[in-house]
C-alpha cells in the first residue's frame, strides 16, 4: 500500500513551515559529485552524460529548496529571527551560496551544451550573486554566535565552519571563470578571489584548532553528528583547490592588462600556490585519514540512524577529491591519479546512498523538521 506523501506533517503548508536551510547540502552534494563524475571521462565514456544529467538534477533541486525557502519567508516571515538566534542553524546559510557555485561550476562543464556561449555569461552573473552571499554568510552568521548564541566548547561541532567555506567555494568559482573574465575586469575579480580565500581558510584553520581542542578535551560528538567530523575536509579541500586553480589560471591572463605590480605577483603567483595548495591537501589528508576511523569507531560501537546531517559525507569528500584530481593532473604522480578515481568512486557510492534515503525521508515527511520549532509533528 502506497501512502501519502507527507504523513509526518499535518499539510503541506506544515512541511514549508519546518523546512530548514540544511536541505541546501543536497545541492551541494549532488552538485560536486556530478562534477567528480566528470573527470571519469577519460576512463568511463559515458561519464559526461551522468554527470549532466546530475548537474541538471541539481538545478532541479536548487530551485526547489529556493521556492520552498522563499515561500517559509512570505508565509512565517518570524521563522527567520528564530532561526539566526538558534545555536546551531545559522550555520546551515553556508550551504545556500555553496549549493549555487557547483550550479555555477556546471554551466562551464555541462551548460555550454544546452546554452552555448550565453552559459558563461548566465555563470558570471550568478557568481556576484554567489559572492555576495558567502560575504553575507562570514558576516551575519558570525555576529550572531558572538551575541545571541549560547556556545560552549562541549557543544561545538564542525558544522561552525560551514559560513566561512562558502566563501572559499566562491573563490573556486571564481578561479574557474577568470579566464572567461572581461579583461578590465580581470584585476578585481583575481583580487576578489584572494580575498575570499584568505578570509575564508584563516578563519576556517582557526576553528579547526578549537575543533581539535574540543575533540581531545570532550570525546567524540553523539552518534548523531558523526558526519560532522567531515566537514574539516571541506575547507582544507576546498582552500587547496583554489589554490591550485588560480595559480594555474593566472598564467593564462592577458599581462597586457594588468599593472606592473600584478604581473609581478602572476609572476610568482603560479608556483607559491601550488605549494600553499599541497599543504592544505596535506592537511585534508590527515583529517580524511581521522575521519574513516572516527566513523567506524561509529558503526562498530552503535547503529548510525540516517538523518541530513548524513550529506555532510559527500560535499567535504567531493571538494578534497577534485582538490586531488586536480593535484595528480599537475603532478603527473600515478599514484595520485588512481587514489582520486578510487575517491570519485567512493564518494559516488557515498552520494547514491545519501541521495536514496533522503529521497524516502521526504516523502514521508519524518526528515523535514525545523528544530526552531517547540512542537514538531
Amino acid at each position: 500500500m502506497i501512502t501519502r506523501p507527507f504523513k509526518h506533517h499535518d499539510s503541506l503548508s506544515n512541511v514549508i513551515e519546518h523546512f530548514t536551510p540544511n536541505w541546501f547540502a543536497m545541492s551541494m552534494g549532488t552538485g560536486i559529485s556530478a562534477i567528480c563524475l566528470n573527470t571519469l571521462q577519460p576512463w568511463v565514456p559515458f561519464a559526461h552524460s551522468v554527470a549532466t544529467i546530475m548537474w541538471l538534477l541539481n538545478i532541479v533541486i536548487f530551485m526547489l529548496m529556493t521556492t520552498v525557502l522563499v515561500a517559509k519567508t512570505i508565509f512565517y516571515p518570524h521563522s527567520w529571527g528564530r532561526m539566526l538566534k538558534h545555536s546551531s542553524q545559522p550555520m546551515f546559510l553556508g550551504c545556500i551560496p555553496m549549493g549555487l557555485a557547483t550550479i555555477i561550476n556546471g554551466f562551464i562543464f555541462f551548460g555550454v551544451n544546452f546554452f552555448s556561449s550565453a552559459s558563461i555569461d548566465i555563470a558570471i552573473f550568478l557568481w556576484w550573486i554567489d559572492v555576495t552571499m558567502s560575504i553575507l554568510c562570514i558576516i551575519v552568521v558570525p555576529y550572531y554566535m558572538f551575541y545571541h548564541h549560547d556556545n560552549s566548547l562541549h557543544n561545538m561541532t564542525a558544522t561552525w565552519l560551514l559560513p566561512f567555506v562558502a566563501c572559499e567555494v566562491a573563490a573556486v568559482s571564481g578561479a574557474i571563470l577568470l579566464p572567461y573574465m572581461p579583461n578590465n575586469m580581470i584585476t578585481a575579480v583575481f583580487t576578489i578571489n584572494i580575498t575570499l580565500w584568505a578570509s575564508s581558510v584563516s578563519l576556517a584553520l582557526g576553528i579547526l584548532v578549537i575543533l581539535f581542542q574540543r575533540l581531545a578535551l570532550h570525546k567524540l560528538p553523539p552518534v548523531e553528528l558523526a558526519a560532522t567530523i567531515w566537514l574539516p575536509l571541506g575547507p582544507m579541500g576546498t582552500g587547496s583547490l583554489a589554490m591550485f586553480l588560480l595559480g594555474d589560471n593566472a598564467t593564462k591572463i592577458n599581462a597586457s592588462f594588468l599593472t606592473d605590480h600584478y604581473v609581478y605577483l602572476m609572476q610568482i603567483f603560479h608556483g607559491m600556490s601550488i605549494f600553499i595548495g599541497i599543504v592544505l591537501w596535506t592537511i585534508g589528508t590527515w583529517w580524511l585519514i581521522i575521519a574513516v576511523l572516527v566513523t567506524f569507531t561509529y558503526m562498530r560501537k552503535q547503529i548510525m540512524t540516517f538523518n541530513l546531517g548524513f550529506w555532510g559525507y559527500t560535499f567535504p569528500l567531493g571538494v578534497y577529491t577534485m582538490a586531488t584530481v586536480t593535484f595528480a593532473k599537475f603532478s603527473h604522480i600515478f599514484g595520485l591519479t588512481i587514489y582520486s578515481i578510487l575517491l570519485v568512486v567512493a564518494l559516488l557510492l557515498i552520494w547514491l546512498m545519501v541521495f536514496m534515503r533522503t529521497m524516502v525521508g521526504a516523502y514521508h515527511g519524518y526528515l523535514i523538521k525545523d528544530p526552531t520549532i517547540v512542537y514538531t509533528k
